[in-house]
């Protein structure tokens, strides 16, 4: 029996291999953006990141030449729905968030589906609308010439009832 998780920060314990192994928080190049899917909360630390992101002329909080520090995730939905992305009450540093159809990297023609910045004090809340199994690119930046920090990213989905929703509504 363990008395608490003995791994570092970003790691935790296998117990069934008997080792700790490296939570992955955000990949750095769009690229090589992390693989999620469902609602839950995800780790991000964006300390060290650089910016390989675009500018949007619809989204000014992603300027060209600025450090934004920006992370990647590749999210499957797990219904349809609406979707809360969000940091808000999850971290310290000043947050933006921008969504994509699909997980190919956006270029400064590839149209946003939602931007923000400073919903929630300098933490950042987009709502928007997904189909289940669809993928959809989140990036999670700090606004321009601020620092990075560590932190969650909360994803909510709230289910639409009708024809096959699943279990999870009810009359």
């Amino acid at each position: 029996a363990s008395f608490g998780d003995p791994c570092p920060a970003h790691e935790v314990c296998n117990e069934e291999l008997d080792r700790c192994e490296v939570i992955t928080c955000g990949a750095d190049q769009c690229f090589q953006a992390q693989a999620i899917s469902g609602d839950g909360l995800y780790c991000f630390d964006n300390t060290a990141a650089t910016t390989d992101g675009p500018n949007h002329a619809f989204c000014p909080y992603f300027p060209p030449g600025s450090e934004a520090r920006d992370l990647w995730y590749c999210w499957q939905a797990p219904a349809t729905g609406e979707t809360r992305v969000e940091t808000c009450g999850f971290t310290n540093i000043d947050s933006t968030l921008a969504v994509y159809a699909g997980c190919a990297c956006p270029t400064a023609a590839t149209p946003l589906i939602r931007c923000s910045d400073d919903s929630c004090g300098l933490q950042t809340i987009v709502d928007f609308g997904v189909v289940k199994g669809q993928s959809y690119l989140i990036r999670l930046s700090s606004f321009p010439n601020s620092p990075g920090g560590s932190g969650l990213l909360s994803i909510e989905t709230d289910a639409v009832c009708g024809a096959g929703a699943g279990e999870c509504c009810f009359a």
